[in-house]
């Protein structure tokens, strides 16, 4: 059996390994029935596999041994031992595992199916541009993810807020963890079809399943602020810009890196953008980009979020209202609005 292969199948269950788990069997590699498995208490994973045991092996230990050897190599079980050996037997490693009757069985009762569709590639790209923007801090969980509707995807960091088409003929709204949309990017060829209960969310193809348990969770009203923020306003017209501002950005960046908050001027005039941090120690910094804006203003960003913002659209503008933001758009129908200080 070669190794590459073995590495090949582990590579798919393996984001489903649990780091530091209260249950030790859910930090291992579960293999039974040809299936390799893994679960950590929200994303459970299986594939097909040629591995024909019934033991679950060290997660970490396993994998990384493994990936030592070029050469192939025989797995035979010994009780709830199994004995790795390359052919020469220059090579044996006698690993202690634990047995499988304990790993947990998810269950989907198909009363309970909510939704179904089939996954596509016009899914899997617009899935691509918005997971660009959620969140990622643990103290805010409804941030890290996507919210799907029948229209749209819309995801949110707190700062900034994105959306773009989705196009699904679905009847419920669904919050896609950050986890499980990462899972159907790296996974897209392998899967193909998606099913919504009320209390998981399973994606399935050939070879490879993912169960993602759902946790109640209270997603942001995306679809509300971009009815108050964009929706009222008619006729936009947005700047293009021939201008890449990455290089400024990361000036601006240098420039702000000791500070806590990392907040930029940004002066627009009907010719000209021009941004400016002073650092209040040892920097002052100003940068002028001649760009016909057709408006006036001078409002503070915070350079990160004007960065991501910039850096995956090509056009925007300044929307004027109750609360000012920034609203970029792509070529893709990604929409970005971002929060910005007066």
């Amino acid at each position: 059996m070669e190794t590459k292969f073995i590495i090949e199948n582990l590579d798919v269950v393996k984001p489903a390994l649990a780091k530091k788990p209260l249950v030790p069997l859910f930090n291992h590699f579960c293999f039974s029935d040809k299936l390799v498995k893994a679960f950590n208490e929200e994303l459970f994973m299986e594939t097909a596999c040629d591995i024909d045991l019934d033991i679950a092996l060290p997660g970490e230990l396993f994998y990384r041994f493994l990936s030592t050897i070029d050469k192939n190599i025989s797995l035979i079980k010994n009780k709830n031992v199994v004995e790795i050996a390359t052919k020469d037997k220059k090579i044996i490693n006698k690993i202690q595992g634990l047995e499988t009757k304990d790993f947990p069985k998810i269950e989907c009762n198909k009363k309970k199916l909510k939704d179904s569709f089939k996954i596509t590639k016009k899914f899997i790209s617009n899935l691509e541009e918005i997971i660009k923007f959620v969140g990622e801090d643990l103290m805010f969980p409804h941030y890290i993810g996507v919210l799907v509707t029948s229209k749209f995807m819309y995801g949110t960091d707190g700062r900034i807020i994105a959306k773009c088409l989705s196009d699904l003929k679905i009847k419920n709204e669904i919050f896609f963890p950050k986890a499980l949309c990462l899972e159907l990017i790296r996974l897209s060829e392998q899967l193909d079809k998606i099913e919504i209960y009320e209390n998981l969310i399973k994606v399935s193809g050939v070879k490879t399943k993912i169960i993602r348990l759902i946790s109640d969770i209270s997603f942001p009203d995306c679809k509300g602020s971009f009815k108050s923020l964009v929706d009222k306003h008619k006729n936009i017209k947005l700047i293009d810009t021939p201008f890449d501002f990455s290089q400024s950005i990361n000036r601006l960046c240098l420039v702000g890196e000791d500070l806590l908050d990392k907040i930029c001027s940004v002066k627009f005039s009907k010719s000209s953008i021009e941004f400016e941090l002073d650092n209040k120690a040892n920097s002052h910094l100003k940068e002028k980009f001649n760009i016909k804006t057709k408006f006036s203003d001078d409002i503070k960003v915070d350079i990160k979020s004007f960065e991501k913002c910039v850096s995956n659209t090509v056009k925007f503008t300044l929307l004027d209202g109750d609360t000012k933001v920034l609203y970029f758009e792509n070529e893709k129908n990604l929409q970005v609005i971002m929060a910005v200080l007066s």
